[in-house]
């Protein structure tokens, strides 16, 4: 029992002795590469291969579980093939979301990769110009994947670097809106992205790709060349402007322009308020006189006239022969008939 105890502590010694050993001797942790893989926009079947490889030469593979997977490359792999890691998901190259340098004791997580099942199809090369000025020019190539694109962008050092590019509206003299990003230029000068539009699209003669620095200024630009492989250049670089000239002579009076035709005839008016009243006429001379009217109804009696002045005495009549008190009478009654008759007769004239 004393022995047992003995040799284990002279192993905890051993082992404590030989700690100050391992540091000494800087042990290397591997790198971890981990992240998910997506293909056709979801996730990638399990035991999809996951391969990793730094200029061409692999340095380490995984499977894939429920979409995920974990790459551990051995420090020694590690420090002998030190850049940038490339991935393959299959067979087929896959896009990352992060750049991964590769050295010992590295964690890169959280990649995500992205394939398309679809076979590239056509290639079009888009000519990148300087900008002035930048001094910066590129190459970028577009290649067909189903209804996506895949575009990658190579670009040169100039005196202005473009830090984004993605792909514009317009043209290169006129550039609109961003159709689509392409994100940051890394320390290679590239960079590249898929695209939701469809290669035919893009070369409608109406989309550009260009490279601008974070505060908006194009350094380089191409416009997507058309089915038949034209193209128009930016205009040519332009250099500060120069001082305002001095006002030239005034020119000869041009010629007079020949007439205009007559318009048409216009809209008849409304009606003019009623005038005012005229001065009166003069009064009329007299018309001649007219005809007699006929004789009018006799009018009533007048009233009796008064008694006419007694007449002269008559003579004195033959005495008559006695006893004739009849003629009296008569001679009374003659009378009377002519005092009356008088009266009728002055009534007579008055009327007249």
């Amino acid at each position: 029992m004393r022995k047992i105890k003995i040799l284990a502590l002279l192993s905890i010694v051993a082992l404590f002795l030989a700690v100050p050993a391992m540091a000494a001797a800087q042990v290397q942790f591997p790198a971890a590469i981990a992240g998910t893989a997506m293909v056709d926009d979801e996730m990638a079947a399990d035991d999809t291969m996951i391969t990793a490889m730094v200029g061409g030469e692999k340095v380490g593979s995984a499977m894939v579980m429920d979409g995920k997977f974990a790459i551990l490359v051995a420090p020694a792999t590690a420090n002998a093939n030190k850049g940038m890691v490339e991935f393959m998901v299959g067979d087929r190259d896959a896009m990352s979301s992060m750049e991964v340098m590769l050295e010992p004791g590295v964690e890169a997580m959280g990649v995500m990769l992205e394939v398309m099942s679809a076979p590239p199809g056509a290639v079009v090369h888009a000519s990148l110009y300087e900008m002035w000025p930048s001094g910066q020019t590129g190459m970028a190539t577009l290649t067909e994947m189903g209804d996506q694109t895949n575009v990658e962008l190579s670009l040169n050092p100039g005196a202005m670097m473009g830090s984004e590019a993605g792909v514009y509206m317009g043209s290169c003299d006129s550039m609109g809106d961003l159709a689509h990003g392409l994100g940051d230029v890394n320390m290679r000068n590239e960079v590249g992205g898929m695209v939701d539009i469809a290669i035919a699209t893009l070369q409608d003669g109406n989309h550009v790709i260009a490279a601008k620095t974070s505060g908006g200024m194009a350094t380089v630009c191409g416009q997507i060349p058309g089915a038949d492989g034209s193209a128009a250049m930016p205009a040519l670089p332009q250099g500060p402007q120069g001082e305002m000239g001095e006002d030239g002579a005034d020119g000869d009076r041009g010629a007079r322009g020949p007439q205009g035709i007559p318009g048409n005839p216009g809209a008849d008016g409304t009606d003019g308020a009623a005038g005012a009243a005229g001065p009166a006429g003069a009064a009329g001379s007299a018309g001649p006189r007219g005809a007699d009217g006929a004789a009018g109804a006799a009018g009533p009696t007048g009233p009796t006239g008064p008694a006419g002045p007694a007449g002269p005495s008559g003579s004195a009549g033959a005495t008559g022969a006695s006893g004739g008190g009849g003629l009296a009478i008569v001679a009374l009654i003659v009378g009377i008939v002519g005092i009356i008759a008088g009266g009728v007769a002055i009534v007579m004239g008055r009327s007249s």
